[in-house]
């Protein structure tokens, strides 16, 4: 009910607001175009409140049940209120967040230090690894698959093998850096891969990396991964998360509503 008044209050004050700029045309070409700009609209209705009364009136009316709207969704759901309100752009700032927890259960280090993650996502091909606030560097592993079905995903990789491997790629950001310091490997280490999916949206299993010893790089335990940009905590949609996938979940929670 609350997204109906909110929808409905705005149909009315597009409306409302279109009406208006038709009015401003019929009264000249110099009023119709100046019309589109926000000062130059204020004008034509102090000057023209004849012609402007009634769009005017109609583009007020549709407030009334945006603002009531608003209050019902506050009142009922404010989580599912900011999300609507982000519609046009979520927080990018959000996203650099660990906004949901995973179960990421990984010994070892990465490339000589500790290595500790607190995002994990395979999407499309691409399985990421991620820190999170590591001053004064943030460090990420990507593995970039070869290919990727749905169902379980069993990778086994040993340093003698050749052909359409991984690419294992280890990403250094730092404040001190322009560019991110990249290492990228395509043969000679040890992968083994072992996830089932689980619901609503994870690979959950075993991790197994190690590079060549020189660059100190050695990963073994459990991981749960996103698989998609659609993240879940607590057994509800994540909707601060900054991504496609749950701003079209906004979008299309929103209109089943209605």
């Amino acid at each position: 009910m609350d997204e109906l008044l909110i929808l409905g209050g705005l149909l009315l004050v597009v409306g409302g607001l279109t009406w208006l700029i038709r009015q401003a045309f019929s009264v000249s070409l110099f009023w119709g175009v100046g019309s589109l700009l926000p000062p130059v609209t204020l004008l034509f209705i102090l000057l023209k409140w004849r012609k402007a009364s009634s769009p005017v009136t109609l583009a007020a009316l549709g407030c009334i049940p945006v603002i009531v709207g608003l209050a019902m969704l506050a009142n009922r759901d404010s989580e599912r209120l900011d999300a609507v309100l982000r519609l046009s752009g979520l927080k990018a700032e959000a996203s650099m967040q660990p906004t949901s927890k995973l179960g990421i259960h990984l010994h070892g280090e990465l490339d000589g230090q500790p290595f500790r993650p607190q995002e994990g996502e395979l999407v499309g091909n691409v399985l990421t690894l991620r820190e999170h606030d590591i001053a004064p560097a943030q460090r990420e592993l990507r593995i970039y698959l070869p290919s990727v079905s749905r169902g379980p995903l069993r990778i086994n990789v040993s340093p003698e093998d050749h052909g359409q491997l991984p690419l294992i790629e280890i990403n250094q950001a730092s404040s001190s850096l322009a560019q991110p310091n990249t290492r990228r490997f395509a043969q000679g280490y040890t992968l083994h891969l072992d996830l089932e999916p689980q619901v609503p949206n994870l690979l959950v299993g075993n991790f197994h990396l190690v590079l060549p010893k020189q660059f100190g790089t050695s990963l073994s335990g459990r991981v749960e991964l996103f698989a998609d940009r659609l993240h879940h905590g607590n057994g509800k949609v994540n909707l601060h998360f900054d991504s496609e996938d749950t701003l079209a979940y906004v979008i299309k929670d929103s209109l089943r509503m209605v």
